[in-house]
């Protein structure tokens, strides 16, 4: 047997978030708290937006989720799993070079 493997902290300078419910939201807060340096979210419900800026728990949530993209080198997606593919395939031409996409989908 070899040494047990391990793997690099994952900590973004930017961390964009694509859902801003229970779960898209908690992370939001979570990251803040963590000391991500910058968390940025989109949501499609503007009262979403709006109340997770004034909650503190995003720095900025531009009025499109390309914006988001464009801006993060670690992306959640944290919708319904099929909103989660439709996401991902039309945010996929605006992500930067090396980012990290990755779901936090939840099926009820």
């Amino acid at each position: 047997m070899g040494a047990p493997c391990s793997f690099p902290p994952v900590r973004p300078h930017t961390l964009g978030l694509i859902g801003l419910g229970a779960i898209g939201g908690s992370l939001a807060r979570q990251a803040k708290l963590a000391g991500v340096g910058t968390v940025i979210g989109w949501s499609p419900e503007p009262a979403e937006r709006v109340a997770a800026v004034q909650q503190g728990a995003l720095d900025d949530a531009p009025p499109r989720a390309a914006d988001v993209a464009r801006r993060a080198d670690m992306l959640a997606l944290a919708a319904p799993p099929a909103a989660n593919l439709a996401q991902l395939e039309a945010l996929a031409p605006h992500l930067p070079a090396g980012a990290l996409v990755t779901d936090i989908g939840s099926v009820k």
